[in-house]
């Protein structure tokens, strides 16, 4: 039986986290085949997050991170814009 290496138990732990955090918010993570320009596709409405199961297991652990910064960031700027239009129509009246 062969032994991994502290690295890759690492990486390892540190997909189970991103993974943990997925299923948390609501997103399942499945591993399929496919020709994804981003290496991933996305189906908010469906809870669903696809990335392309070649990858190695850091490229699979920088991917979740990429969709997680995106929906991060998305995330942020939908609760900065109701200020934003408020303000706009304040400004306007």
């Amino acid at each position: 039986m062969s032994q991994i290496s502290a690295k890759e138990a690492a990486l390892i732990q540190r997909l189970k986290v991103l993974e943990q955090e997925f299923k948390e918010s609501g997103l399942r993570i499945r591993y399929e085949k496919g020709n994804f320009q981003s290496g991933y596709c996305l189906f908010e409405q469906q809870g669903v997050v696809i990335v392309n199961k070649f990858f190695s297991l850091a490229a699979k652990i920088e991917t979740l991170e990429e969709i997680k910064r995106f929906i991060e960031e998305r995330d942020a700027g939908l609760e900065a814009q109701p200020a934003e239009i408020q303000v706009s129509e304040t400004a306007e009246t």
